[in-house]
């Protein structure tokens, strides 16, 4: 059923989980942290996190473009306006590939909202 065929009011939402990494493009950023990516792609799946109630997840390590968001700044706007585009109303990151320092951290987190959620903001 539609969210309207429900019964519900309001407008519906729909979010997603993402990884996040941040690099000079998007495949160097995939290839640079293809293991971390790997390790959260087997223990989603080994932990069944899948819930049955949730749209089935595309989520094979072959296919990680389709579920990370990667590469610049800029990059990571228009794929998270693609994102919006297909109805989505809330991401929630999980960063991957940060730094180890935590003022490096900061920065690194700073950099993102500064240059990707106020550009989707704005």
């Amino acid at each position: 059923k539609s969210f309207k065929e429900a019964g519900r009011q309001g407008s519906p939402i729909l979010s997603a989980s993402r990884i996040v990494v941040l690099g000079k493009d998007p495949k160097s950023a995939i290839e640079q942290h293809r293991k971390e990516i790997e390790n959260h792609h087997t223990m989603y799946n080994e932990w069944q996190m899948q819930e049955k109630t949730m749209a089935a997840l595309r989520l094979s390590v072959e296919e990680v473009g389709d579920c990370v968001i990667a590469g610049s700044h800029k990059d990571c706007v228009e794929r998270l306006k693609q994102f919006q585009e297909a109805g989505l109303t809330d991401v929630f990151p999980q960063f991957v590939g940060m730094p180890g320092d935590r003022s490096a951290r900061l920065d690194y987190l700073r950099g993102f909202a500064d240059e990707v959620i106020q550009k989707l903001r704005d």
